[in-house]
């Protein structure tokens, strides 16, 4: 068995991770969320010397979503495609 050391993060470090895990909870569409989750990936692995890819990342906010509770804000709902909003309102005003 591997006994690996914690990540010991500076403070500032671990402020701008939470920051961009509560960012990653309120962003309106799954692609400004993997961005966010991009730009921690980045902070994190400036720390981290080993394997850490964007899934990862995830699991980790969900983690700390799961620790924290109610402090972090909860998951904004997926909406819908704009395909279909588009198709919906040219229908609207045909009628």
């Amino acid at each position: 068995m591997i006994i690996r050391k914690p990540l010991d993060l500076p403070r500032d470090v671990g402020l701008k991770f939470l920051d961009l895990m509560r960012a990653y909870y309120a962003a309106p569409d799954p692609l400004r969320a993997d961005a966010i989750a991009s730009e921690a990936l980045h902070v994190l692995r400036q720390h981290y010397s080993g394997r850490l890819k964007t899934p990862h990342v995830k699991e980790l906010f969900a983690l700390a979503r799961d620790a924290f509770g109610a402090a972090l804000p909860s998951p904004a709902p997926r909406p819908k495609s704009a395909h279909r909003t588009r198709r919906k309102a040219k229908k609207e005003t045909k009628s």
